[in-house]
């Protein structure tokens, strides 16, 4: 568990720099650029994780990137209400992917 918080702060820092870069290069429509890349980036840990048969980790990862999809759709079409759509369902999944991970780790 100790490795996680270092991934997980490498994630930020990395999505930071990310954002900075295309920001600077692209404009005002960067923001779009990088969600989509952070989709296409999680779709493939998905396809991974059905590959190598971890299929309750993929699930689980599956349901919390399908509000991001939403949300980046929501940037796309420049719609407040997909966005926050996105982010209220991304919480609500979060919640529930954390309860069923415990009962799957419990047994």
């Amino acid at each position: 568990m100790k490795n996680m918080k270092y991934v997980g702060l490498l994630g930020v820092i990395f999505g930071v720099l990310l954002s900075r870069f295309l920001g600077n290069y692209f404009g005002n429509s960067s923001q779009v650029m990088a969600m989509f890349v952070v989709v296409t980036c999680a779709l493939f840990i998905i396809i991974a994780l059905f590959v190598k048969k971890f299929y309750l980790g993929a699930i689980i990862m599956l349901s919390i990137t399908l509000p991001l999809i939403i949300g980046a759709i929501g940037m796309y079409l420049d719609n407040l209400y997909m966005i926050l759509g996105g982010i209220v369902l991304f919480f609500v999944t979060l919640i529930i992917a954390v309860v069923i991970a415990k009962r799957a780790t419990e047994k």
